[in-house]
């Protein structure tokens, strides 16, 4: 069958955008029911309609101040705006098909991140058995169904509302689109929602504060936004109200009750370089008041050993016992330390504890919690990344007295005797706490100011080959 001049240009069209790197095809397309649902629904006046077309291509457009490349999700529409729209015609069922995918696919990445299932950063999550964020293809349905009258809906249902993802989009905006226009920058706070600063944005009558020009964010940092967006955007499912959040690259934590801002805020130390603390999600189900601490094998085998040949007065010293793996004390002139065997070595309570005297546990299989520390001078430093895994508090009384306050357990009112009492007791919280361990090295602060942080685990580098690889740009 002859084809005339305007398919032959759409196909052309759609064979250029392919060559030119940009992906026609992402991984976890919506299922097909899902897609057929979209269009039964859909009144047919949309599918005839330029207007709604349009509206359409401004909110993929509008996908790159998430991060995400619009060309991805482009392609169907643009095909299809130039052989059918345009010249009157009405679209093909195929037509109609591609582009719904499209949306429906635009709409899954804003909401729950285009790395979902990339195996990149995945989060350890516990208890286990306690279910990990899925894709909802309901809720994308239900969002595509609200954007018929106006597509700007149901991308603004999509994208995430947490608050620090609002401010490094609206940073990277005015970074990629320097504005004419200035905004009063303290209307911009934890209570905005997102539209409510985006209209903010778009109408006051002149230049931002602070904003930061093309000319100053280099493509390696623009493609670190564009990873930490995605990391927001994967995050934002597993912030609740209530919340722990273990800010690892930033050695920070803070605890959420309800409100937009943390009732308590400290420093941490956290796993060195080679020993990371792991991206994790789980619930805080209990304190340990004056914990003993039995040493796990590889601080044993690696660190102390070497102490222990060289001197066997380092275990008194440090008031560490040697016992048996079931429990029965050894003495130590009697092992062989050059070859030990299966011991266990656990330090006693006291100011000596490397566990300080709180321990706040949640379930996990690595052995990682939260502690205090004796070594409370290495948080003057600013790389604090120091520890065999676990995080240390800064201030762990007071995050303990917050976390019983919050999980409404009596014991909140009588933690400071027991810390006295010198005794070891486990206070279980009446009301789990979910904890979130996360990593981004990018954050805006509430003046539009970028801030990119050291890569201390080299995190960075997956995320960037994926983004680099959707946007046809590895190794090039």
């Amino acid at each position: 069958m002859p084809l005339n001049g305007v398919v032959i240009r759409a196909l052309w069209l759609s064979l250029c955008v392919m060559l030119v790197g940009v992906p026609t095809a992402i991984a976890d397309k919506p299922e097909d029911v899902y897609v057929r649902e979209f269009l039964r629904l859909t009144p047919s006046s949309v599918w005839n309609d330029a207007h709604f077309m349009r509206q359409l291509d401004d909110q993929y457009q509008q996908l790159l101040y998430d991060g995400l490349n619009p060309d991805s999700y482009r392609v169907a529409l643009l095909a299809s705006l130039e052989t059918g729209v345009n010249a009157g015609w009405e679209l093909t069922e195929e037509q109609r098909y591609e582009i719904a995918v499209s949306y429906l696919l635009a709409l899954t990445d804003l909401h729950y991140g285009l790395t979902r299932q990339a195996d990149i950063e995945s989060y350890l999550t516990y208890p286990e058995g306690k279910e990990s964020v899925i894709v909802d293809q309901n809720r994308i349905l239900n969002m595509a169904l609200s954007g018929v009258d106006d597509p700007a809906e149901a991308f603004e249902l999509a994208r995430p509302q947490y608050l620090p993802y609002q401010q490094i989009r609206a940073a990277y905006q005015f970074s990629l689109k320097p504005p004419l226009l200035m905004i009063a920058l303290d209307k911009i706070s934890a209570e905005n929602t997102f539209l409510e600063t985006d209209q903010l944005l778009m109408s006051c009558p002149v230049s931002p504060v602070k904003s930061v020009s093309p000319e100053t964010l280099s493509g390696d940092q623009q493609l670190k936004i564009q990873i930490n967006l995605e990391r927001f955007r994967r995050m934002s499912h597993r912030v609740t109200d209530q919340l722990l959040l273990v800010d690892i690259a930033g050695a920070e934590l803070a605890l959420y009750d309800g409100g937009s801002q943390p009732v308590v805020q400290q420093s941490s130390q956290i796993g060195r370089t080679d020993r990371q603390t792991p991206l994790m999600w789980s619930e805080i189900t209990h304190i340990t008041v004056n914990p003993s601490w039995t040493v796990p094998p590889t601080v044993y085998r690696e660190d102390m050993l070497p102490q222990i040949r060289q001197s066997l007065s380092f275990l008194e010293d440090n008031q560490i016992q040697v016992l048996d793996f079931d429990g029965r004390p050894l003495n130590p002139a009697s092992i062989n330390w050059r070859n030990p065997g299966s011991i266990l070595l656990r330090q006693a309570p006291g100011t000596q504890n490397e566990l300080g005297r709180i321990v706040v546990r949640f379930p996990n299989n690595e052995a990682i919690f939260l502690h205090d520390t004796p070594s409370q001078g290495y948080f003057s430093q600013n790389m604090r990344a120091l520890s065999s895994g676990c995080i240390r508090l800064q201030e762990a009384p007071a995050l303990a007295h917050q976390l019983l306050t919050v999980s409404r357990t009596d014991a909140a009112d009588i933690l400071e005797a027991l810390l006295n009492s010198g005794t070891t007791q486990e206070l279980f919280l009446d009301q789990p706490v979910p904890v979130l361990l996360a990593y981004w090295t990018v954050e805006a602060d509430a003046e539009m100011g970028l801030h990119f942080r050291p890569d201390i685990y080299g995190l960075d580098a997956p995320m960037q080959n994926f983004f680099k690889d959707q946007a046809g740009l590895a190794d090039r």
